[in-house]
């Protein structure tokens, strides 16, 4: 674990890299209630995590204490939210602009109905499905 906050502390990161470790990039829990501005969190296995014990609650972008600009580029989670509580996530760079690129990247409430959604804010669907109806030949 790159970074590791816990308690009832209110640590607040800025412009930092965290990058290349072993399992989690940031892992939060209890009552830590971070904030995260302008990071960039990168190949970690895990970008930043909520423990499900506790009422962890980061503000990583648009909760009103944070403005985003956080960078993230994990391979197997940006985010790995299993806390009760919902959180912010919005203006920052998830390496897509589509819904479904972040969304997959994201583990929340939709994963998992005791966690908390981690709002992301405003992105784009790049997929849509069509239904297509068959030719009939009437001649």
């Amino acid at each position: 674990t790159g970074i590791s906050a816990k308690s009832a502390s209110h640590p607040v990161f800025t412009n930092n890299e965290v990058k290349g470790n072993g399992e989690y990039g940031i892992m939060i829990r209890m009552a830590c209630t971070p904030v995260f501005e302008k990071n960039k969190i990168l190949q970690n296995p895990i970008g930043i995590y909520t423990a499900p014990s506790g009422t962890a609650q980061p503000d990583i972008g648009g909760g009103g204490r944070s403005t985003g600009g956080n960078e993230f580029d994990n391979y197997e989670w940006n985010i790995y939210h299993r806390g009760p509580v919902d959180i912010s996530a919005k203006k920052n760079s998830w390496g897509s602009p589509c819904c479904e690129g972040i969304h997959e990247k994201i583990y929340d409430k939709e994963d998992d109905s005791l966690s908390g959604t981690v709002d992301v804010g405003t992105c784009m669907i790049c997929t849509a499905s069509l239904s297509v109806r068959p030719v009939v030949n009437t001649s």
